[in-house]
């Protein structure tokens, strides 16, 4: 039977973690003895320290001090607004309309700054469980590869497109523990030297609910890279596609607009794309600028070219592709290669997109 740590109401598994939770105590306790909790000045500033991460803490004890470090701060702001707002309802105006105008910028006021702490709060919980996700694939690189059959509540099988029941491959072992958690795990995607360090997810049943959801189900407005519902990773499709929000913050996808400079392309060729069964490396052979065609236009659709059934409809989209390039490689993309889309928008024009063409190496 596995021990349990206790700090007060906080239970830990491990003597790491337990040990991480006293740590974060011992900080907590010289913070509270130390500074003045009442003043706003101070709250601020500890709110800036740990967003910046020059104050980190490692356990849910910390995150716990840090949601109400969040909760004083919108607590003195409020009572701060209502005693101004108790003053100023108290002075003789001889004028509604700036007596109006005072009352609705204290209320826009309280807006904004509710809805300013709701998003930080909101990022530094996307932040906290991508850093879970991207500890659980480290420790888990030499996990057995027996792990889910072990625990039997996994199925091994799927219907494939005849209607017929077959095996699917083993899962990668560093990929197990996190498709545990979350079944809808497709994959991982690395581009070195930079922010994009993301799972990714395949929905089974509504298309777009990672576009505004997390990998654990939160609703976050940076959402989750996932894969067109069209794909198919078992038997690979000819062309994956994955989809990401163009955040300012450069998260998801925010960071590749950077493509888009061609120093940047060069020193960023490579990608790593692993699927849960198979992993992959690939060149990025073009940067391209595109946009969302109304449905009853014949034109070229990027994001509907998922598998080559002939050498001529490979060409089709290579052609296109070129067409579309800002960047490409002078050895273009040829029949047989298996190739990865990155898809972000880029408002350009109306619709616009910008996206990205890789094909895979084979080792």
């Amino acid at each position: 039977m596995n021990r349990e740590y206790k700090i007060g109401a906080y239970v830990f598994q491990t003597y790491e973690e337990y040990s991480d939770g006293l740590d974060d105590v011992n900080t907590i306790r010289y913070i509270v003895d130390n500074v003045d909790m009442d003043d706003m000045d101070v709250l601020l500033h500890l709110y800036d320290w740990m967003k910046q991460e020059k104050l980190v803490f490692k356990s849910p004890i910390g995150e716990a001090f840090f949601a109400d470090i969040v909760e004083r701060v919108a607590t003195q702001s409020q009572q701060q607004l209502d005693a101004e707002k108790k003053i100023e309802d108290k002075k003789e105006t001889t004028d509604r309309l700036r007596k109006y105008g005072g009352i609705i910028c204290v209320i826009a006021a309280v807006i904004c700054f509710a809805i300013y702490f709701g998003i930080e709060y909101s990022n530094y919980k996307g932040k906290k469980e991508i850093q879970h996700l991207q500890d659980l694939k480290q420790t888990s690189v030499n996990a057995p590869t027996t792990t889910l059959e072990k625990k039997g509540d996994i199925s091994k099988k799927q219907e494939n497109a005849e209607g017929k029941q077959e095996e699917l491959p083993d899962i990668l072992p560093e990929y197990q523990a996190i498709y545990q958690e979350n079944p809808e795990f497709a994959g991982w995607l690395t581009i070195p030297d930079s922010i994009v360090d993301y799972p990714v997810m395949k929905p089974k049943n509504d298309t777009d609910y990672y576009l505004d959801h997390t990998f654990s189900g939160e609703e976050d407005k940076n959402g989750t890279l996932f894969i067109d519902s069209r794909n198919d990773i078992v038997h690979r499709s000819t062309n994956i596609i994955i989809y990401g929000h163009n955040m300012k913050s450069s998260a998801m996808f925010g960071s590749l607009k950077k493509y888009l400079d061609e120093e940047y392309w060069q020193s960023h060729k490579t990608i790593q794309f692993d699927t849960i069964y198979e992993k992959g490396t690939y060149i990025v052979t073009a940067v391209c600028l595109g946009k969302v065609e109304y449905q009853d236009d014949d034109v070229f659709r990027y994001y509907d070219f998922l598998n080559a059934e002939s050498k001529k409809e490979f060409n089709v989209f290579k052609k296109n592709v070129e067409k579309s390039a800002v960047l490409a490689d002078k050895e273009p993309i040829k029949y047989g290669d298996k190739l990865l889309t990155l898809s972000t928008c880029n408002q350009y024009v109306e619709n616009g997109r910008l996206y990205i063409v890789a094909k895979k190496i084979e080792q």
